[in-house]
């Protein structure tokens, strides 16, 4: 076959394939291209703008419209979120979540929360607390858990209260306080007294009795309680106070009188016999050993439990008439009601108590304030204090309902207020010390949390989070209109970033349509060749 001959039958071919590659690429580039419309003399040009730009948006329409009616269905998303792997991603979601958590600074999550959302925060919990702590709700409930708090604490022993260290630093505090200021001896003396003098005023009438007033077992139990713990330590001070000297002195001195008038009431005869055999000489000579006996047996006659029971049951029974007597009755109110002049009877109780509380506050040592407590607290319990006073645990149920009330709520009575405000001051100063302490510690650290137990936590959340959007899922999916958002983030795009958006994901098979046109240009052009030929 001739140059010329193989060039006829194959020019048709390349040229039906160029132009089918060239239409079909015109024609994909027309989808995007030109942007925008063009006019000649007031006419647009056909085909301006590209099909995509000037059907943006019933494209956009027509995408979200699909988007939401036929793949993101709330059946579609329901069956989504029931499925196992979706629970188990949200586990390892909310693992995640936790563990970061774990492993964050305190400060970091001060840090997180914006300043406004931070003010927004504390705006709520500060009217919860104080909506909730001004309830009737609230103040009912903190008695109820003070009341069982105290129930649970009363068969807990005093004794080691009392020999804990916090104890004797606080004793060996008020002592060296009270020991080395005079001033603060007498303040704290003055300070008590007008408060019990105050109280105890307040309480009288003309048949007020002890009993009536502090109960009729309190005086007694109190006294018993005393008499118990201070036996011992009292009987040792009264034969160490007999052993000294001076003390020792004198009872010798008393006792060889005592002799001397025994032996005068003998008769004249009687008395010659003694002096001349010397028997008075030898009897007064042995009165120091005499004592020194008569000490050792009075030591053995304390030690046995027959004289201490006696000696309790007398001062009980003498502490019981006493509390039954009006309380005006003793001699140091007399005058003190009818009388004009009289002096009222705070002021009596004040001048009565400030000078034997003053000489209690005075005798206080580091070692005898801390021996004092263990030896008052001995076996008694936590419940044994409190049958002292059987209001006690109402009152105190009482006192700190109202102090939890009264701080959290901001409502803070006249008398309270600077009481508030050393409390606010506390718990500033407390925050501070506490943040500083354990800025550079992890959460986790702090709240002893392990990897198992926040696995466990996660497993815990993941199903009934998984739930919860389950079953919102419907209301979730019309608040966010999924065709809106569709139809939204089409009309923001701009055309070449959906150009680049759309030819990202079919530009392979562009390419092939475009090939696919120039093979078939070129199945076109051979089809006409061989008819050529035919013909």
């Amino acid at each position: 076959m001739s140059l010329e001959r193989a060039l006829f039958f194959a020019l048709p071919i390349l040229v039906g394939a160029v132009i089918g590659l060239f239409t079909n690429w015109l024609a994909i580039k027309m989808l995007f291209r030109p942007l925008k419309e063009y006019r000649i003399f007031g006419m647009r040009i056909p085909f301006t703008p590209g099909i995509l730009p000037r059907e943006r948006a019933r494209i956009a329409q027509s995408l979200g419209q699909t988007v939401a009616d036929d793949l993101l269905t709330k059946d579609a998303v329901l069956k989504r979120l029931i499925s196992p792997d979706f629970k188990q991603g949200l586990e390892h979601a909310v693992l995640r979540a936790l563990s970061a958590l774990s492993s964050a600074k305190p400060s970091m999550l001060g840090s997180a929360i914006g300043t406004e959302l931070g003010a927004v925060v504390r705006d709520l919990a500060r009217g919860a607390f104080t909506t909730l702590a001004q309830s009737q709700a609230f103040s009912d409930s903190v008695e109820k858990a003070v009341t069982k708090a105290l129930d649970c604490v009363q068969p807990m022993a005093l004794l080691p209260f009392a020999q804990s260290d916090t104890m004797n630093a606080l004793s060996a505090s008020v002592a060296a306080r009270i020991t080395g200021d005079t001033q603060a001896r007498i303040a704290i003396a003055d300070t008590l007294s007008i408060g019990i003098a105050s109280a105890l005023a307040k309480e009288l009438s003309e048949s007020t009795t002890i009993a009536s007033l502090f109960g009729p077992e309190a005086l007694p139990q109190l006294a018993r309680a005393l008499s118990d713990s201070l036996y011992k330590p009292a009987c040792d001070a009264l034969l160490d106070a007999l052993s000294k000297d001076p003390i020792r002195a004198t009872l010798e001195s008393a006792a060889a009188g005592l002799l001397r008038r025994a032996l005068d009431r003998f008769n004249a005869f009687q008395r010659f016999f003694i002096s001349l055999g010397q028997y008075d000489k030898a009897i007064l000579e042995n009165v120091p050993a005499v004592v020194g006996d008569f000490l050792e047996s009075m030591k053995a006659i304390l030690a046995k439990d027959s004289t201490r029971i006696g000696l309790s049951a007398s001062v009980l029974g003498f502490v019981r008439t006493l509390a039954d007597k009006p309380i005006t009755s003793f001699a140091v109110f007399a005058g003190s009601s009818g009388d004009q002049h009289a002096k009222p009877v705070e002021q009596v109780l004040h001048e009565l108590l400030s000078p034997l509380i003053l000489s209690a506050v005075a005798g206080i040592r580091e070692d005898s304030l801390s021996s004092f407590l263990a030896q008052a607290a001995g076996e008694k319990t936590v419940g044994d204090l409190l049958a002292l006073a059987p209001e006690a645990k109402a009152a105190i149920a009482r006192s700190v309902s109202g102090w939890l009330s009264g701080m959290l709520g901001g409502h803070a009575q006249n008398e309270t207020q600077v009481l508030h405000a050393v409390l606010a001051s506390t718990a500033q100063q407390f925050y501070e010390s506490m943040t500083g302490a354990i800025a550079q510690q992890s959460i986790g650290s702090l709240l002893g949390v392990q990897t198992e137990s926040l696995a466990a936590l996660a497993h815990q959340l993941a199903g009934p989070l998984a739930e919860l959007a389950a079953r919102e899922s419907a209301n979730i999916l019309d608040t966010l209109n999924i065709k809106a958002m569709v139809i939204s983030k089409i009309e923001e795009l701009d055309m070449i970033e959906v150009e680049r958006l759309l030819l990202r994901v079919i530009d392979k098979e562009l390419a092939a349509v475009t090939w696919f046109g120039a093979l078939l240009g070129a199945l076109i052009g051979l089809l006409q060749s061989l008819l050529s030929l035919i013909r």
